[in-house]
Parts: C-alpha cells; structure tokens; sequence
C-alpha cells in the first residue's frame, strides 16, 4: 500500500510541474502572442529557475502527503504556504537580478494560471480521493487498542463511520484482552489478522501493556500509532519532536518554531515594510510630521520601549498622537497610562491618526529593522506589560512571537486601551490562538481584514 501510494504521489508531482510549465507558455502567449521570436533567453532562464525551484518546494512543504494520517485542512494549508513561498521567492529573484525585460503583465498571467490550476487541481483530486474511499477503496486495515471505556467505542465508531478517512478497523482489543495472552500468542494474532496498522490509545491501563505491544508488533512486522486519548482536553495541540533522537511530546504547537515557517514570514515582513517604506511612508513622513508640529508642541515622532519576543526591550516608533505631558526619559523608558476613549490627552489630529491606523506607519520600520513583524501580539508598555504577566492566564506566552502592527486579537475587536481584565484576558487568549495556529495565509488574511478594517471605518481604535 504505501509503495503504491509513492508511486502516486510522482504522478501528482508530474502533472503540478506540466501545470507550470503549461502556465508559463500559456501566460506568455498572452502577454506576447504567437511571437517566439521574443522569448529570450532572460524567459528561458526564468523557466529553467521556476521548474526546480517549484520542486523543491513542494517537497519541502509535503504538499501531497494525503495519507491517512494527513488532515485536508492541513494539507491545504501546506498547498497555500508553499504557493506564498513560491511567489514571494520569484518576486526576490526577480528584484535580486533586476531583470527588467521581464513583462510584469506576463508576470500576474502566470501567478493567476499557475495558482488557479494547480488549486483546482489540488481540489478535485481530493474529492476524488475521498469519494473513493468512501465507496470502500483505498483503505488500510487497522487494529484498535484500548481500555475498556466509552471514549475507545467513540474513536472505534467514529472511525468505522467516517470511512473517507480510508481507515477499516479489522479487530479491536481491549488491555484485558492482551493481558490474558502470552506473547507469543499476540505475535501470532497480529500476523493472522493482516492488518497494517495498530492504532493504540494511550491510557495508564494501556501503558501497562505497552513493551509487550511493541514487541509483538515489532515481530509481526507492524507499524504503530499512538493516539493520546489520555490528554482529551489538549490533544489537539499535541506536537510530535525528538531532541538529541529521543522522540518528545510538545504540549503546545508552534510552527514558528520552524525555520521554514520564520523564513516565510521574515520574507513577507521585508517585503511588505519595503514597499511600504519606499511608497507610502516617506511623503507621510513629510505631511503628518508637519501637520503634528502645527498642531502641537514637541517632536512628531513617538518613540517609546516596548516588550518583544522573549521578553527582549525594543524602541518602537510611532506617529506622536498626544500632548507631550511626560519627561523624554520616562517616555523611552515604557513608563505610560494606558489610552482609553476620549482621551483629552489626544491632539486635534491625534484621534484621526488613532481611527485610520496611520499613527502606526512608522512601525513599518521596526518591522523592516526586525524587532516587529507585520502580524503579532501588540506589544505593550514596559509599565503595562509587568503589570498584566502576573494578573492574566497565560500571558508571558504571548511573547512567543514578534510583536506586530496588526494582530488576530485586533481583527476580532479587541484593541484599545482598557482596564477591564476580562477583555484583556480575551485579547491574550486570542494572541494565543494565533501563535498556536499560525500559517503565512493566516497571516495575509490579517493584513486584508486590516486594511479592509481600515478603510472602511472599523477599527475600533482610539
């Protein structure tokens, strides 16, 4: 089975490179007609960079490992990644050789091609895929072991009724069953049953039994899963590692404890905040910084100590909104109040800064220095940050990650000064959820709703 399954997956592979290629020719058939006379050697080479490089990251992000054990929810999100790495990658490439005679027209064919055929793609084999197991094909045989109680009848029916999930459990042990035989007797059980996999819930009954298990399946030439049921309320965060080869559980997942995954998200950081620099905040630089020393006294430019990743100090810049009310030095330093609505510390232009998020452009080179991200929990003031790490659950987690200018707490509503532990509390769980679930798609859906957010009036800000 899983020797057949590997010839599939070349196949899969197969047909994403001729989707590529095909992309390629398709999009510079539109930019440039029939004409071959015009694809030089500046096209041939991109091709001849776009083929392995597409290759080598579809295996790095395992984008067809649809086995059984593969959710399609994760395995889409790996689709997705590798699909930002891909542009992201071309478009450094790109910059990198200043290679002009490339047609940016021919540039946002290809990516539209490439993306929306592969995605289909992707898609239907999938449907196909689970419309036949669900027909009884493509299955593995299985054997369930378990403790006596209802959560092993649960995960036995679940498992029995889901048949897409191409599962079939062939036999189900309990502990008292294995108990009662000799191991020579199980070894010889499991070579009759024909099975490929056990499937073992971990329980402290279980574990009992747990060297005779692997022994015999050992023997009998049988892979092994465990599936922790003893952890019911954290299972679903549970991560598998090794340090030093010794196979360790992680309690909580972090995939940004994954170079892969940092490198990804650096590279939207440099790449964002650049264009954003070079765009956008240099004439802002020139007329809000005017406009704030009309309107107020003091400098137009805040800056201010902030909590980062592990806790590290960093100066944080941002577009002066209030009347300067404290010495330079308890500024710098994070020594503040927090802002709450209708602030009379606030200049004219101050709350308008506050409702369109433009006080925070400055922010955009912090992130490009690296000490920020563009998606992250906010980051707080000295003073604040050592008064909330002892008073909320949780909370010192939140420094998992890069501080950002926008965040999952703040798509959601939560942002804004306030005293109210109970918000505050929500904000943090919901910094959590994003460290925990993090995948550069989630973090492009932050920066849509931010700017949509942002246009439109509903930010929620002051």
């Amino acid at each position: 089975m899983i020797q057949r399954y590997r010839k599939i997956l070349v196949f899969f592979y197969a047909i994403d490179l001729l989707i590529v290629i095909f992309s390629f020719y398709i999009a510079y058939i539109l930019r440039f007609g029939l004409d071959l006379e015009k694809f030089t050697s500046t096209y041939q080479s991109y091709l001849l960079i776009i083929i392995p490089l597409w290759l080598s990251l579809s295996f790095l992000f395992r984008i067809y490992r649809e086995e059984q054990s593969t959710s399609y929810k994760k395995n889409l999100s790996q689709y997705i990644e590798c699909q930002l790495a891909f542009a992201l990658l071309l478009m450094f490439i790109f910059v990198a050789t200043k290679s002009y005679e490339i047609s940016r027209l021919f540039g946002a064919y290809f990516f539209l091609l490439e993306i929306s055929l592969i995605f289909i793609f992707h898609i239907t084999r999938h449907k196909i895929l689970k419309t036949y197991r669900s027909m009884g094909y493509n299955y593995r045989r299985v054997m369930l072991i378990g403790k006596n109680d209802e959560t092993t009848t649960r995960v036995h029916n679940w498992i029995s009724q889901n048949r897409y999930l191409g599962l079939k459990v062939e036999n189900l042990l309990l502990d008292t069953d294995i108990a009662q035989k000799s191991t020579k007797e199980f070894v010889g059980l499991l070579i009759n049953s024909a099975i490929e996999y056990l499937i073992i819930l971990l329980s402290p009954e279980v574990e009992k039994q747990f060297d005779k298990i692997v022994y015999a399946a050992d023997n009998a030439g049988i892979r092994i899963k465990l599936m922790p049921i003893f952890f019911e309320g954290i299972a679903h965060r549970l991560k598998c590692d090794t340090l030093a080869d010794i196979p360790i559980v992680n309690v909580h997942s972090e995939p940004l404890e994954r170079w892969y995954n940092v490198a990804m998200k650096r590279i939207l950081d440099i790449v964002v905040s650049s264009i954003t620099i070079v765009t956008l905040n240099f004439w802002l630089v020139i007329i809000i910084g005017a406009v704030i020393k009309l309107t107020s006294k003091g400098p137009f430019i805040f800056c201010q100590k902030r909590v980062g990743i592990d806790g590290r100090e960093f100066v944080m810049y941002k577009f002066r909104t209030m009347f300067c009310h404290q010495s330079k030095k308890d500024e710098l330093a994070g020594l503040g109040n927090i802002t709450e609505k209708e602030d009379n510390r606030l200049t004219p232009i101050g709350e308008w800064l506050r409702k369109t998020n433009v006080d925070e452009f400055l922010q955009f080179f912090n992130v490009f220095m690296g000490n920020m991200s563009l998606v992250g929990p906010r980051p707080h003031m000295l003073s604040e940050d050592k008064e909330l790490e002892d008073r909320l659950e949780r909370y010192r987690m939140r420094r998992y990650t890069k501080p950002g200018i926008t965040g999952w707490a703040q798509i959601n509503g939560y942002r804004g000064g306030t005293k109210d532990m109970e918000l505050m509390q929500k904000r943090i769980d919901h910094d959590i959820w994003y460290i925990e679930n993090w995948s550069i798609w989630l973090d492009v859906k932050i920066i849509a709703i931010t700017i949509w957010q942002t246009l439109t009036g509903h930010t929620n800000a002051y």
